[in-house]
């Protein structure tokens, strides 16, 4: 089911305005031709932030929340996993942070998108590798990668408060 993904390009790499953050900007195609583009927000202590959305929808306020209507979800998301492998491979100590995105109507707690991506990064991304942590109540997802974790206490407080802060929720 995950076996295929689609090729992906990399695009640039920016440091937006007043950004904590250098973004990294990946796209591909897919079969309906439709282009994606993949943001990977690099923060300090290599903790990567990942988000992806359909070209079509980039001036979209709710862009990350649209679904694409293609029915290709599983290749879509194959092709996200590969991409957060290269970063994995270019950065041995690095994290990933996301969000599964609420639907139209859907509440931000455990959301569809939440439970789809869980598995799949359980799969692809070992626990030997990657300690597994879930904030359920923000649908947010966070694999510390465990060699930079045992080598820096303060990485999952400083990952928590970071996010926190991009939803605008005070940590707890």
């Amino acid at each position: 089911m995950f076996d295929e993904s689609y090729p992906v390009r990399y695009s640039n790499r920016i440091k937006p305005y007043g950004a904590e953050y250098t973004l990294h900007i990946l796209t591909f195609r897919c079969r309906f031709n439709r282009q994606y583009i993949i943001h990977v927000e690099q923060y300090d202590h290599y903790v990567f932030g990942v988000k992806f959305h359909l070209k079509a929808h980039k001036d979209s306020a709710r862009k990350y929340n649209l679904l694409s209507g293609l029915n290709d979800p599983f290749r879509v998301l194959s092709t996200v996993v590969r991409a957060m492998k290269y970063f994995s491979e270019k950065f041995p100590l690095a994290s990933f942070a996301f969000f599964g995105a609420e639907l139209e109507g859907e509440s931000v707690d455990n959301t569809k998108r939440f439970r789809v991506y869980r598995p799949v990064m359980e799969n692809f991304f070992l626990y030997d590798d990657f300690e597994h942590r879930l904030l359920l109540q923000e649908s947010f997802y966070l694999m510390l990668n465990i060699q930079h974790r045992d080598q820096n206490p303060d990485l999952f407080p400083y990952i928590v408060t970071t996010f926190k802060a991009l939803i605008g929720k005070p940590e707890e």
